[in-house]
């Protein structure tokens, strides 16, 4: 799997590339917003990729804001990386966009769990039905692939409706969660 490790600092981008050297991605380094956002946004971009807040041409959050307002069918995970950042400058990480965002320094073995963590969200084939889970239209053609409720729909018993509440307090009806929605598509 590409990642991007898009930061200012030669000494930390290669630091970056050590802890995550091994683990089975492919890395691409850049050094500059500019080329970061050339990255994201070409033919085949990164699915992942660590952005530092401080990038010098496009900094890290606009950065998130620009490949967000992109719209990408398939959108890379961003994991921005604020040195030093208070509680305050993460949650504007976040509202800019990025997926993550890590005070650095950050140990190796967070970097790589999240990463992975990362790497489990992109390969799942969110709004996307399974390829053999398509069904045909009338016509014959291919059906639009299924997302959102309809694979909700598809692991719910349609009778029940119901499925354990996460927190301990018994069965929820899905339906009396979702109101209208569950049957709007």
């Amino acid at each position: 799997m590409d990642v991007l490790i898009a930061h200012r600092g030669e000494v930390p981008r290669k630091g970056l590339v050590t802890a995550l050297k091994g683990r089975g991605y492919d890395l691409r380094e850049v050094g500059d917003g500019n080329a970061a956002l050339d990255f994201l946004l070409g033919a085949e971009g990164p699915r992942i990729a660590l952005v530092d807040w401080d990038l010098p041409g496009i900094d890290g959050p606009e950065l998130c804001r620009l490949v967000r307002d992109f719209h990408l069918e398939d959108p890379p995970y961003v994991i921005l990386l604020a040195a030093g950042a208070h509680h305050a400058e993460v949650a504007l990480g976040l509202e800019s966009g990025a997926n993550d965002c890590v005070r650095t320094p950050v140990a190796g073995d967070e970097l790589r769990a999240r990463l992975e963590m990362g790497r489990r969200l992109v390969e799942v084939p969110w709004g996307r039905a399974p390829a053999d889970e398509v069904g045909r239209g009338e016509s014959g053609d291919a059906a639009p692939p299924a997302g959102g409720r309809d694979l909700l729909r598809a692991f719910v018993d349609a009778d029940s409706l119901s499925a354990d509440d996460p927190l301990g307090g018994g069965p929820v009806r899905l339906d009396a969660l979702l109101g209208d929605r569950w049957q709007t598509a």
